[in-house]
Order: C-alpha cells, then structure tokens, then sequence
C-alpha cells in the first residue's frame, strides 16, 4: 500500500491499495495495510540537493556531503537529517525533529513501513500537479534533482497545474530517496551482522579502557578521548543495526556478542590481550581501532609516551600470547603515535 500524509502528520490520511483502491482515513492511527506500506510525505518537509562528492567510504561520505551542504542549509547541519543516494549524487535533508515526530506518529499505526519517501521525489516524470493544496514539482520539470513542493498560494509556475488526488497519481520508489534510514530506520527486527556486532563492542571495550586510563591518570587529553570513542561506538552502531543508539550501546552489544551473535571468541581474546598491553605500558593511549573479523585482528592506532613505548607494548602483548605488529611511528603536535596490528600468537 503507498500512505499519503496530510500537512498534520497525525491527522488524516489516504492509502491506496495496490490495485489502485484509495482508502480514507481521519487520522492516521487508524490506518491499516496488508503487507508493507510506502509512505509519501508532503515535499515541503524535506529538499533534495544534488552532490559532486568523490569516492568516500559512509561515514566519510555523510560527513563530506554535511560540509558540502552546510551553506546551503538555512540551518544548523547537525540539526538535520542527512541521507545519501546510493550513486553518491544526491543528499536529502529533513530536520531532525521533523522526522522523529513522523517516526514516531507511524509507530502509533503497528504498520509494517517499506521506506518514507518526498512527494515530488516518487512522482513520475510529467507536469506539476496539485494535491490537498500544495503543487507538486516533478524532478523533471527541473532538468535535475532540483523538484520541490510548495503551498498552491506560493506557486509561480506559468503553466496549468491540473487537480489529481493520490489514487489517480503515479509514482515510483525506485530510485527515489528513503529517508526512514540510518538513525531513522523502520525495519522490524532490524538485526546486527557478526562483524557489525564485533566492530561496535570493539568501540565498546576500549571505551571502556579509556575510562580506566582516565581514572588512572587523570588526564584531559584520556578525557577527550573518552568522549570521542562514545560517539564512535553510537555512531557505528547506528551504522550497523539502522537504528538510533541507545545512551550505552555497550550493555546490548555485549549481550548479543554473549548469545553467539558475533565473533566473541576471537574478539574478546584479543581484546584482553590488547587491554593487558596497555596496561603494561604506562602513558600509552588508543586512538583509533578497527576489528577485522576476515582477518581476526584488531587494528589501532597508538599514542605512546616515548618510542620505547613502542616496543614495550609489543613485548607485553606477546606475554599476554598476542602479535602486536607496530610501525609506521611519526610524530604530530609534539605526541608519538603508530599504528598497529594485533593478531593472536602462534602459540594460542
């Protein structure tokens, strides 16, 4: 079923079934559907813009497309909600509080959402068109990615807009922008992958050894690195479950790693192994770190107090039965930082 919203987001609502039978609803908590339903929110919610962004990874990619957005958007960027085609060549943007009051009025309906979608941006290519009192700009109208939708009183289009209602309008999600996705996401029983799950209880357990080091010693720069690590572990589990982070994300993943949802064996070993290494190695610190579940590693990168440090770590790390591989040793602002591998000794 595709489900039309109305400009009052808990107010009424049209749903038309796949056979083209339009039902009318007087608020949408009374909306029903057999099977998935697409929602088509009004186009004056949400603006699509298009991007020339190079090749980036997801997050990298987010994060650029946010920077590229930033004069555009007559609002405080992390105040909205940012989504990217798949090509890389658009980026749709709703406020934040916008979507989670959409997000959460479906919720009210127990339906089973496919994907939330812009008006103007399903509507197949033709002329613009008029609907409970906004007119309808087609992308194609624009010769880009520039549709929109706008209140009929604001339209300035000289030509003849004609009056259609959403059993009669033909529109396409393929292609089309979801914007129930990242932090948003609707999927019912949206799970965690093996390395998923390993990757954030990685962010997770050296969160946790930040913690420890900071009370250890105290530091501001142990501090800072505690508050970047816990929104590295939020935002990888986010990227992983489509689902907005919990405040500790740590005590679900662990739960899940407990169940045999991911790769508890190796990734806890090496974690003990890595924790033990550090503990060995006073003023060493983790700034980044990556879990290889191909490969059963953990990569890092390592602040170290001096370059002997460098091979103290790795001395204890082998105690503890590891490989911690260092190299690549450089110096930025006056700190000594390397990154390395650690992989499970040949004698464990």
């Amino acid at each position: 079923m595709k489900l039309w919203l109305s400009d009052d987001i808990t107010g009424p609502a049209i749903g038309v079934t796949d056979a083209g039978q339009a039902v009318r609803f007087d608020a949408l908590t009374d909306a029903v559907a057999d099977g998935l339903a697409s929602v088509i929110m009004p186009g004056q919610w949400a603006r699509i813009y298009a991007l020339d962004l190079p090749k980036l990874r997801g997050q990298e990619r987010l994060q650029a497309a946010s920077f590229a957005l930033e004069d555009r958007i007559a609002a405080p960027v992390d105040s909205q909600h940012i989504i990217i085609a798949a090509d890389g060549q658009r980026a749709g943007v709703i406020a934040r509080d916008k979507m989670q009051s959409v997000i959460e009025a479906l919720r009210e309906t127990g339906l089973d959402i496919a994907g939330i979608y812009a008006d103007y941006d399903a509507a197949l290519p033709g002329p613009a068109f008029k609907m409970a009192r906004r007119v309808i700009v087609p992308h194609s109208l624009t010769g880009g990615t520039d549709g929109y939708a706008v209140d009929e009183n604001f339209y300035e289009g000289a030509e003849r807009v004609v009056q259609t209602g959403p059993e009669t309008q033909a529109v396409s999600f393929e292609g089309a922008m979801n914007f129930a996705s990242g932090a948003f996401s609707m999927r019912k029983g949206a799970g965690m992958s093996a390395a998923g799950l390993a990757r954030i209880a990685s962010f997770a357990a050296i969160f946790g050894l930040s913690v420890i080091g900071w009370q250890i010693m105290q530091s501001r720069a142990a501090d800072a690195q505690t508050e970047y690590l816990k929104a590295q572990t939020a935002a990888t589990y986010t990227a992983a479950t489509g689902q907005a982070a919990p405040a500790n994300p740590a005590p679900s993943v662990l739960r899940a790693l407990k169940s045999g949802g991911g790769q508890k064996a190796d990734f806890i070993s090496l974690s003990a192994i890595l924790f033990s290494a550090l503990e060995a190695t006073p003023g060493a610190q983790i700034e980044t770190l990556d879990y290889n579940a191909a490969r059963d590693q953990l990569r890092v990168r390592v602040i170290y107090p001096d370059l002997q440090a460098a091979t103290q770590m790795e001395r204890a790390a082998a105690s503890a039965g590891g490989a911690l591989t260092t190299g690549n040793l450089r110096q930025r602002a006056g700190v000594m930082m390397g990154d390395a591998v650690l992989s499970a000794g040949s004698g464990s």
